[in-house]
């Protein structure tokens, strides 16, 4: 066994590791000299290197993974550990190849990169070069986010303060708020490795760092998350650290911490990328909070990659300033699928802790995996979700800035890290081990009635299904505040162990093996790496016993068909506190039947600090027995004399290095234990016989003083009872259960006599019937006592009578002691025969009371249901249907929550209405049929054609003059047009105000008022294919005005009575002759005519005097031919209509 050495045999990998060690690279055009260092994965620690085997045996990756690979890790050998990284860049060059860095925290390993991906000529490349040790190729690994439980949504944060909200118990949460009064987590850092961070959110942005954040999937420092589906990180940032105290959204667990986005789960990524992100800004970096990690629905072995796991070292070796990073991991969302922690090589390594989930009541939630690992449960969803951030907007999880249905190991592995970034404010010196004592320390034992809890060796309640049990925000704080740091680690590594074991199959004896550590460390960590050859590994269940017999279940058995456990590395932190010292026991037994496997062998590391112990369990400390006592410390019986060695010492003050410390032919063990003598007093009782002499030849009391005690002239070594004179050799036998006469028989002679006559013969009746052998009838109830033994069973000391008062007695009834059973009484279903036919509930055999298909029987006994009704749950479904046909439960409801005619056992989204068995698939990544397949035989949709911009009519001009007279024709115009090209007509429809409405087609229209006053006048331009669009402008009509009329410049007088009409006709024939219209249709033509010269100009010579007004906008103010008195009726002039060509 080693201690503190972490090395084992080249010769092990040499027989495990599928790589060919062929040609020396001095074959090469280079020569590479020979030193006598020492390296390669054998010196790696036992995680990396168990993790560095399964890397490397590459009949573990499929064809199409390895085509896909270019890049591989290589780790030098013995012998050429300070090769050069310019030999290695010659020798890259050599087979097509590049050298692009070391290979992260391993020691003398590098990454190349091929030019091509011929994985079978980069094999044999590899393989056939002396200084190469170990190689594995860098594979991408899509990580899974932890399944987010589709439960009942509450917009409260019971996690943090459960007031029993909803049903849940008052207190099952994490007492945050017993620690916020002094610690909100200032300038403590969280990252959030996930697949991003809504870094803009309002309740976010105040608490986060830029510096320190990157995206691995883009390559860039913003981590905001890429598509709608990536909300995880952010909703799981917001329960670690979501500002608290600013009116706002909701509060993290640590609601002053900083938070850092660093984008890894949106997209692959091989073992160097995982590692870049969680060794990234290490000394800037507190906590490394992780929800992520292998699927939860496949279930098995599946392990971080060595880059990853030397990275997790290195974390916790230089970190923080050499104080460590915390690390924390979601433990698992595979219950339902029987998965355990302990398959997730992320969730078990001993640098991470490992955190469950309970729900709002404090029980396991439905999905959280249980596993040895388990450091620590928190409270996530399983009842009631969790109320976090969301990306802002309709991304993420819901249409809004907030989610209340979180949950999964995923909300509650950041809501430890929040409590743990309240304790690094606390006490800033805390190293990573520290912080996993504190923990351990403080957690709260929830769910105490279940049978899972135990108690290991140091006194911690301890379980696989919660670990030390729910975290405590407030005490974690007070505990961490005066933490004293532990001591520093100690390892003790038993080698690699050879079993070379067949398993027997199905069976519980299984396969064991034993080793026992001198060593004595207050263990924090146990690593078993298990090898073993099996068809099927879930067959097998492993479990580890340590010295205080406390049991770590590593595997358990499941439904994986897969092959062998290659060297997997399984831990279990249950025995913490416990002494290392002593025997430790791995168990491997088989569960099923029909394949077999071997064993073929184990190691195993414990992780502690050391003790002064007591490795024998002798309670003397090793130091006390080398030092004082000349004992020995790994044997707690040093003489073999039956007496621990601390007995000795402290308590009997015999000799511990001598048997016989008083000479007197017994050992001290038993003298003390088994016949009370004096260890160091040769004749205990002072009868001149030593002890030895009484135990082993006169076979008397070494105890007692020899004498005739009883004065009856017969000696003890003679006399049977040397207390009694009566009993001798020489008295006469009788019936009283004693040996009278010391003849070794007692009561010889009773057996074939009845003094009594009642049939049972004398000695019976005094030793089995306890009746008096002289009385017939003992008890007086008229019964001999021989009939009542012999004929009825009764007792016959007892006074028979009917004790429930039924009318049947006791050897008539079958039940004496309930008055509703007897002979002929009416049978019921309960389990018990209630008529004493020794029958039970027989006439109910083959009743169906209630017609619903389950006899009345198997309703009761079997399924809990009422027989006297058909739907005892009342979902509309007889109990017998959903038993035979739908295989529901009767006693649940099973009801169609979406309405689309689909129960929820059919539906496979039963919250959706568009999601059942009969709808068609849709190409939208949802499984709309529920067949288990996704958009099956759909191809993505095109893209729809552009839509045509709708039609609509536009009002270019509308012109009404302000003022006119009555009687007068006034001349009106509008013109409208379509937004786009069309053949519909458009016409126009006048409203004049004064009752008056026409419809043309025409842009002008003529209208006469015929009374004074304002008019509103409204034109609606109208089409076929668009909603009308209308404008309206005011008019006022005056009366003709009376004015002077002059002809040749002559005035007419007022009293003139020459005919007014006459004169003007005269006028008019001497004059130019003018209508009224005739003056509105020329001053319309001169308007056209000047807009047709603005334009012709602004073609020429710039922008026009006058542009089209915008749609539906009208023309206001156009200068209007001044209206002329009419005396007489003058001829019709026609106005030329309006061209609206000249706005085109």
């Amino acid at each position: 066994m080693v201690r503190h050495n972490l090395m084992f045999g080249l010769l092990l990998f040499s027989i495990l590791s599928p790589i060919v060690i062929g040609n020396s690279y001095a074959e090469t055009n280079h020569t590479i000299q020979l030193d006598d260092s020492e390296c390669g994965i054998e010196y790696f620690s036992p995680a990396v290197w168990a993790s560095y085997t399964r890397a490397a045996d590459l009949d573990t990756y499929s064809q199409e993974e390895l085509i896909l690979v270019n890049e591989w890790v290589f780790t030098l050998s013995s012998g050429y550990c300070n090769l050069g990284e310019e030999a290695i860049i010659s020798w890259a060059n050599e087979i097509d190849a590049e050298l692009l860095s070391t290979a992260g925290k391993l020691d003398q390993s590098w990454i190349i990169k091929f030019e091509h991906n011929d994985f079978n000529k980069v094999v044999e490349e590899l393989s056939n070069e002396d200084f190469i040790d170990a190689f594995y190729p860098l594979v991408p690994k899509q990580q899974e986010k932890k399944f987010i439980p589709n439960d009942p949504n509450f917009d409260e944060q019971w996690h943090l303060q459960n007031t029993g909200q909803d049903g849940g118990t008052s207190g099952e949460d994490a007492n945050v708020t017993g620690a916020w009064n002094t610690v909100t987590g200032t300038g403590v850092t969280i990252a959030i490795v996930d697949d991003g961070l809504d870094h803009a959110h309002p309740d976010l942005n105040g608490n986060y760092l830029p510096a320190h954040s990157w995206d691995y999937c883009d390559g860039d420092s913003d981590p905001t998350p890429g598509s709608s589906g990536d909300g995880h990180g952010t909703s799981a940032a917001g329960v670690a650290a979501a500002i608290g105290n600013n009116g706002i959204g909701v509060s993290g667990g640590a609601l002053d911490a900083n938070l850092v986005g660093l984008t890894l789960i949106a997209c692959g990524n091989s073992d160097s990328t995982e590692a870049s992100a969680l060794g990234h800004d290490k000394q800037d970096i507190d906590i490394y909070s992780n929800s992520w990690g292998p699927s939860d629905s496949v279930i098995y072995p599946d392990d971080a990659g060595p880059l990853m796991h030397a990275e997790f070292e290195d974390d916790a070796l230089n970190g923080r300033g050499g104080l460590g990073n915390i690390i924390t991991w979601a433990a698992g969302n595979g219950l339902a699928s029987n998965d355990d922690s302990n398959l997730d090589g992320y969730a078990n390594s001993r640098y991470t802790i490992a955190v469950t989930a309970v729900h709002d009541r404090g029980s396991q939630s439905w999905y959280a995996e249980p596993g040895a690992n388990i450091l620590v449960a928190a409270p996530s969803d399983g009842r009631d979700g969790i109320y976090t951030t969301d990306i802002e907007g309709n991304w993420g999880y819901s249409n809004g800035d907030y989610t209340d249905d979180f949950g999964g190991t995923s909300s509650a592995t950041p809501l430890v890290s929040g409590v743990i970034a309240l304790a690094l404010e606390a006490n800033s010196n805390l190293t990573w081990r520290d912080i996993q004592h504190i923990l351990v320390q403080s957690s709260r034992q929830n769910d105490a009635s279940d049978s899972g809890w135990a108690t290991n060796g140091a006194g911690h309640e301890i379980s696989h299904k919660y670990g030390f049990g729910v975290i405590d925000a407030g005490a974690v704080v007070d505990i961490a505040s005066t933490w004293n740091t532990v001591a520093a680690e100690t390892i003790v590594d038993t080698g690699v162990l050879s079993v070379n074991g067949n398993i027997p199959d199905n069976t519980n004896n299984g396969l064991s093996d034993t080793i026992t550590i001198s060593e004595s460390l207050s263990v924090e960590t146990v690593e078993v790496i298990f090898d073993a050859d099996h068809n099927a590994r879930g067959d097998l269940e492993v479990s580890l016993v340590s010295p205080s017999g406390t049991v770590s279940y590593l595997a358990n058995e499941r439904s994986d068909n897969g092959n062998n456990y290659n060297n997997w590395r399984f831990s279990t932190v249950l025995n913490w506190d416990e002494d290392s010292a002593g025997i430790w026991t791995l168990n491997v037994r088989d569960k099923d039947s029909g394949t077999t496997g071997t064993w073929n062998n184990w190691r195993m590391t414990i992780y502690g600090a050391e003790l002064d112990g007591d490795p024998d369990q002798d309670n003397l400390l090793t130091s006390e027995e080398e030092s004082l006592y000349g004992t020995d410390p790994n044997d707690a019986d040093t003489d073999d004399d039956g007496l621990l060695d601390g007995i000795e010492v402290l308590t009997t003050g015999t000799d511990p290095l001598l048997a016989d410390t008083d000479g007197d032919w017994l050992m001290d063990g038993d003298e003390i234990l088994i016949y009370g003598t004096d260890p160091l007093l040769i004749d205990t009782d002072g009868d001149g016989l030593n002890d030895g002499y009484e135990v082993t030849v006169s076979y008397s009391d070494p105890l007692v003083f020899d004498a005739d005690e009883d004065s009856d002239g017969w000696y003890w070594f003679w006399d049977c009872n040397d207390t009694n004179s009566l009993i001798n050799p020489a008295t006469y036998e009788f019936l009283n259960g004693i040996d009278d006469n010391c003849n070794d028989e007692i009561d010889e002679g009773f057996n074939n006599t009845d003094t009594d006559l009642d049939g049972l013969v004398d000695w019976d009746e005094y030793h089995i019937y306890l009746t008096n052998y002289t009385n017939p009838d003992t008890d007086a109830d008229g019964l001999t006592d021989g009939d009542e033994v012999l004929n009825w069973s009764s007792d016959p000391l007892y006074f028979d009578q009917d004790l429930d008062m039924d009318g049947w007695y006791w050897f008539i009834d079958c039940n004496e002691t309930d008055a509703m059973i007897y002979p002929y009484a009416p049978e019921r279903i309960n389990g018990i025969d209630d008529d004493c036919d020794d029958l039970i509930d027989e006439d109910f055999i083959g009743m169906d009371t209630d017609g619903d298909g389950l006899y009345d029987l198997t309703e009761v006994m079997q399924y809990g249901t009422d027989p006297l009704l058909m739907d005892t749950d009342g979902d509309g479904l007889t109990d017998g249907d959903e038993i035979l046909i739908h295989h529901t439960d009767p006693l649940v409801g099973n009801y169609d929550y979406d309405g689309d005619g689909f129960r929820d056992y059919l539906d496979c989204d039963d919250g959706n209405i568009s999601i059942n068995p009969v709808q068609p698939e849709r190409w939208n990544q949802i499984d709309d049929n529920c067949n288990g397949y996704i958009d099956e035989g759909l191809s993505p949709p095109e893209e729809p054609p552009e839509p045509e911009p709708e039609l609509k009519l536009q009002l270019v001009l509308v012109t009404v003059p302000n003022s006119g007279f009555v009687n007068n024709e006034i001349s009106v115009a509008a013109y409208a047009e379509w937004s786009r090209a069309s053949d519909d007509l458009i016409s126009y429809e006048w409203i004049f105000g004064d009752g008056s409405i026409s419809e043309t087609i025409e842009s002008s229209e003529y209208h006469t008022y015929l009374e004074i006053g304002t008019y509103d006048v409204e034109v609606c331009a109208i089409g076929e294919s668009a909603e009308p669009v209308c404008d309206t402008k005011q008019i006022v009509i005056n009366e003709i005005p009376v004015e002077n009329i002059f002809v040749n410049n002559t005035e007419i007088n007022e009293d003139d009575n020459t005919d007014v009409s006459q004169k003007g006709t005269e006028a008019a024939s001497e004059s130019f002759d003018l209508s009224t219209n005739s003056i509105v249709g020329l001053g319309a033509l001169m308007i056209i005519i000047l807009a047709i010269g603005f334009l012709v100009g602004r073609g020429r010579n710039g922008p026009p005097p006058f542009s089209s007004p915008n749609p539906g906008e009208s023309i206001q103010n156009l200068p209007i031919p001044p209206q002329i008195n009419r005396y007489e009726a003058q001829p019709n002039q026609q106005i030329p209509s309006f061209d609206p060509g000249i706005l085109k």
